[in-house]
């Protein structure tokens, strides 16, 4: 499977600093999340769709170090009546990120806890496929979870759903987000453990724009794995 990660959306930097050159009037220094952030969209095309006002207005959100700045301009996004929905949503997502990056606290308050979204977009898929297909042998714990990593602080965010069948072979979908000013993604692992050492460990990962892809892979995977309930076709 192809992807574009973000590490090589990141090396296009020359094009992305010419971007924030003609928007602010100087050549940036930019944080690293303004240089993955403003690399990513770029690569993706993302700023070809956007108008001249949501241009600045992104040039801007990304450098800002006020969190009342910050606000106003969510405000004034979602007010707005000359900018697209698509380029509010872009907006949205950017002044979450660069909330969350200078005043944790601040971001907590006004988008809610940092999983939120990863847990309302896995629980959401597990309730279907539950729904659709019998889980009922699932032998681990059902529905969204958090990872170990965020639990002991090495990623920001990682939350996922697995399944795992009577021959030990565990399928899941995690969202991650190693760090507040990188972009996150999702990732479907393919896993079996057999008497002390792994003997099936597949990774795939999906970029932001790919969580159908995702899906839809990971739903394919689980059907193929999973333990047949007697009476059930």
């Amino acid at each position: 499977m192809k992807t574009i990660s973000v590490d090589q959306a990141s090396l296009n930097f020359s094009k992305t600093n010419r971007f924030f050159r003609n928007y602010t009037g100087r050549t940036c220094k930019m944080h690293k999340a303004m240089i993955i952030l403003a690399a990513k969209l770029y690569w993706e095309k993302k700023l070809m769709k956007m108008s001249e006002p949501a241009k600045i207005a992104l040039s801007k959100i990304v450098i800002c170090e006020s969190t009342r700045s910050l606000i106003n301009f969510y405000k004034n996004t979602v007010d707005s009546k000359i900018i697209s929905e698509y380029e509010k949503e872009v907006l949205k997502d950017s002044i979450e990120q660069r909330m969350r990056e200078i005043s944790p606290s601040v971001a907590t308050k006004t988008f809610g806890p940092k999983d939120s979204e990863a847990r309302k977009f896995l629980q959401a898929f597990y309730d279907r496929l539950a729904d659709q297909h019998d889980l009922s042998r699932n032998r681990v714990k059902a529905g969204a979870k958090v990872g170990g990593s965020m639990i002991n602080g090495t990623r920001f965010v990682e939350i996922y759903i697995s399944y795992k069948n009577s021959l030990g072979v565990n399928i899941g979908l995690g969202w991650v987000q190693e760090k507040p000013d990188t972009v996150r993604f999702l990732t479907v692992d393919v896993r079996q453990v057999g008497k002390g050492d792994t003997v099936l460990d597949e990774n795939y990962r999906f970029e932001i724009g790919q969580e159908d892809a995702a899906r839809e892979f990971y739903e394919k995977a689980l059907l193929a794995r999973l333990d047949k309930v007697e009476g059930n076709s």
